[in-house]
């Protein structure tokens, strides 16, 4: 099987393995540029490194609220729904989501 890659999209429902029950809404990726220096030709080439995820929410006072996350602590809230399991496997990434 062919892993899967980008299972986080721009829009979709997630949440986080630190609270399960609050659904988000991601927003947008956090890139950070740099640049690498290949040795063996002495090339200078510019990178992107995704650095987090922007998600947000609606607060207890009905305002929403953004905050940056770790790609690696959120789980797709589709998964969560099965039960914290299903949710601990998948940030683990074992049995079925090994993939991913």
């Amino acid at each position: 099987m062919e892993k899967k890659r980008g299972w986080i999209r721009k829009g979709m429902v997630v949440v986080s393995m630190t609270n399960l029950d609050q659904r988000m809404t991601v927003e947008e990726f956090i890139y950070k540029s740099g640049n690498i220096v290949d040795i063996n030709s002495n090339n200078v080439i510019q990178k992107k490194f995704l650095v987090g995820i922007r998600c947000s929410w609606i607060d207890g006072n009905g305002d929403k609220t953004y905050s940056p996350f770790h790609s690696k602590e959120l789980v797709p809230a589709e998964i969560a729904e099965k039960g914290l399991s299903q949710a601990f496997s998948f940030y683990s990434r074992e049995g079925a989501y090994k993939d991913y």
